[in-house]
């Protein structure tokens, strides 16, 4: 039996509308879009991620999203991008085709909190050396993208793994998967590379 006109017209209507938001959410980055004023996003070979060069926040929003237990953030910076080449990536992009970085400034107390609580959750985990596993420079920077590899200290001893401190599972309070979450033994930074699920 063929519906009535009048609601085979609402129902073309609310499927444009939804499709209409669909498009909209589309192009929707972590940071509030795709339209950066213009700029053409740019390719980073080695971390395999497309990025907006110039784009870099110091907004606390999405560190209050993914991780509310740190709560006296010094200093902040944070880029954002997709995995798919804009150009060609199909309306509707994949569920995990957006990242994000940040490099957060924290207290030396946060700091050494943060390297106990992983250094726990590495022993709980079956590990019991007595030097946590750690991420060296390189391994680190092949993930980051350019924009944040100038804000970044080297780590000569290396980067200490502290995601499970963060996030049991290493998914974040707002539902992302943690890359890398990793900070230096007497530096002042945590560093996080985390994507969409």
């Amino acid at each position: 039996m063929t519906p009535p006109a009048s609601l085979r017209a609402r129902g073309i209507a609310a499927t444009a509308s939804v499709t209409v938001a669909v498009l909209a959410l589309a192009g929707c980055g972590l940071l509030g879009g795709s339209d950066r004023g213009g700029s053409e996003m740019e390719y980073d070979e080695e971390s395999g991620r497309y990025f907006h060069p110039e784009l870099v926040t110091q907004s606390t929003a999405l560190i209050d999203e993914h991780f509310p237990q740190i709560t006296e953030v010094q200093d902040l910076t944070i880029s954002e991008g997709q995995f798919t080449d804009p150009d060609e990536r199909v309306v509707i992009p994949a569920p995990d085709d957006y990242w994000w970085q940040a490099v957060i400034g924290l207290k030396a107390e946060e700091i050494d909190s943060l390297w106990r609580a992983g250094r726990a959750a590495q022993k709980s985990d079956g590990g019991t050396g007595s030097a946590p596993e750690v991420m060296s420079d390189e391994e680190l920077f092949a993930i980051i993208v350019p924009t944040l590899e100038t804000v970044i200290p080297s780590c000569p001893s290396g980067w200490i793994p502290v995601g499970r401190a963060l996030a049991e599972s290493e998914i974040t309070e707002a539902g992302d998967m943690l890359e890398a979450a990793v900070l230096c033994e007497g530096g002042s930074h945590l560093i996080i590379a985390a994507h969409d699920m």
